[in-house]
């Protein structure tokens, strides 16, 4: 992606207005001193979205969603930064300055490989009986999920991927990057290898990375990732926003699961507003991009010790990027993949409605550190308590 000078972008900004931008997306009134309309993020029948052309800002005090000119662009077209910089100043004829020395990479092969990759893993999904379609299948994951999510197969070969992509002139180093081949003993092989695959796919649309599951129980690595590559940071995404953002605007919120299956079961219960994690902790760039999307976050995370202790530190980088944030753990010890399975939409949204605030989970998971029924105990966790409250 294209890098430029600040005062490139700044004078961009000073160049173009902002009520001249939003309005050609959205039906604006003066109200005052600033102009009103419907916020395009998220459903509402009362107008709360305003853009305020002597401060060249649009807030919505529905969803919570602000920003300039070029954050309305990202936000309303999906594009990356660099994209939405290119796409306004061309649209107005304003000429940009890329930084000295700056090398433009060029990502779109990266991105292309991918795309060939998790075309190649459809067709084996999809092109006749495999593993990885019956086990999907017994996962009780429809046809159009299935396709919805582009959900592939990775065969028991060493080197089938390798050897498609090779004779489509795909060169070794690519692949090599990319993390869809590995190098042993001076020869290549397939990373993912009888597994189901998971696209990971960027709010731009663009696959760019895997996730697969083993489909051998005795499997070394039950989830195996994308190794980070020049088009894959974990930290910076999340898997299934690309299909979610929109429900989320709608909604009012967005549901954070741990797992891929989570999230696709939720999915297609009807619970589309529903994203997850990469395996990582919640990073403070993952914050920033459901703040992108939308100003509440439920976490769904297990009930075990790890689970609480990751909602725990969730809640304060979710906190820390001005996002309220709530959290529910699933009854009977299932996840929300086996609890929508038996008890439907309804039955989680009933869990969502008595999610616990931020305050409140705090104060209960400090309850588990203390003997409350000693008095010293008690005392510990009234202290404790109030720290927390004053917090």
């Amino acid at each position: 992606m294209a890098s430029f000078t600040k005062a490139s972008v700044e004078n961009l900004k000073n160049q173009v207005n902002i009520v001249d931008v939003v309005g050609r997306a959205v039906k604006l009134k003066r109200a005052g001193s600033y102009f009103k309309g419907l916020c395009p993020f998220h459903n509402e029948k009362t107008p709360s979205f305003t853009v305020s052309d002597t401060r060249q800002y649009f807030t919505c005090f529905g969803c919570g969603a602000r920003g300039d000119v070029i954050e309305f662009m990202m936000r309303y077209y999906n594009l990356g930064f660099g994209e939405a910089v290119e796409k306004l100043a061309e649209e107005y004829g304003v000429k940009l300055e890329r930084r000295s020395g700056y090398r433009d990479q060029n990502l779109k092969e990266y991105y292309d490989v991918n795309q060939m990759a998790a075309r190649y893993f459809y067709r084996a999904f999809t092109g006749g009986p495999n593993p990885g379609y019956s086990y999907m299948k017994g996962r009780e994951i429809t046809p159009r999920i299935l396709k919805k999510f582009g959900i592939g197969y990775a065969d028991r070969e060493w080197d089938s991927l390798y050897r498609y992509l090779k004779s489509n002139g795909v060169r070794d180093e690519i692949m090599l990057e990319l993390g869809l081949v590995s190098r042993s003993r001076g020869k290549i092989h397939d990373r993912f290898r009888n597994r189901v695959m998971f696209p990971i796919i960027n709010t731009n649309g663009k696959v760019i990375g895997f996730g697969g599951r083993a489909l051998e129980k005795d499997a070394r690595a039950k989830y195996l990732n994308s190794p980070e590559s020049k088009v894959f940071l974990k930290k910076n995404n999340l898997y299934g926003l690309n299909l979610s953002r929109q429900a989320a605007g709608k909604e009012g919120f967005l549901i954070l699961v741990e797992g891929y299956m989570d999230a696709i079961s939720l999915y297609q219960s009807g619970v589309e507003n529903v994203s997850a994690s990469l395996g990582t902790a919640l990073t403070e760039n993952q914050a920033r991009l459901l703040h992108r999307y939308t100003n509440d976050v439920v976490l769904s995370y297990d009930a075990d010790a790890a689970g609480r202790k990751a909602a725990l530190r969730g809640i304060e980088i979710l906190k820390a990027e001005q996002v309220r944030v709530r959290v529910l753990h699933v009854t009977d010890g299932k996840d929300p993949d086996e609890y929508v399975k038996v008890h439907g939409k309804e039955g989680f949204l009933e869990l969502i409605d008595g999610a616990l605030p931020y305050a409140d989970y705090k104060l209960d998971s400090a309850k588990r550190h203390f003997d409350l029924a000693s008095s010293e105990g008690r005392v510990g966790y009234l202290k404790e308590a109030a720290r927390i409250i004053a917090s």
